[in-house]
């Protein structure tokens, strides 16, 4: 599946502490002209977005990450930096609906479980994106 008629030249920040992940999304994205960012903390993808202020069209966090996890990364994307427009898709190993819930109400704009369906990532950013 081409990304390249709606994704190309968009900025995407990828918040993950596994490096296998960060490699997987950046190659599968970044070869359909998504710029790819990287964070491995929440706190460091904080300062990234306040950094390049309106230069970021999307936000991909993990939800499990040590020090601040993904609910509250989405909740101080949403209230510190006043970013309320941002899509924000909270990427998570428990797949319910409860967890689902739980991601929406953080202030996640979408989410999705792992492994990630990555014609449905396509799908939620064009979606957000276009």
């Amino acid at each position: 599946m081409s990304t390249s008629a709606d994704l190309s030249e968009k900025t995407v920040l990828v918040i993950d502490d596994d490096q296998s992940n960060i490699f997987a999304l950046r190659a599968y994205l970044e070869r359909d002209g998504v710029d790819v960012l990287t964070e491995e903390r929440a706190e460091d993808g904080l300062e990234r977005l306040r950094e390049n202020d309106k230069a970021i069209d999307l936000v991909l966090i993990d939800i499990k990450m040590p020090e601040m996890d993904g609910y509250e990364a989405t909740r101080a994307i949403r209230e510190r930096l006043g970013r309320e427009a941002l899509p924000v898709v909270a990427v998570t190993g428990k797949a319910s609906d409860e967890e689902r819930q739980r991601c929406l109400d953080a202030g996640a704009t979408d989410y999705l479980s792992k492994p990630i369906d990555l014609e449905r990532l396509i799908a939620i950013m064009r979606e957000n994106l276009s």
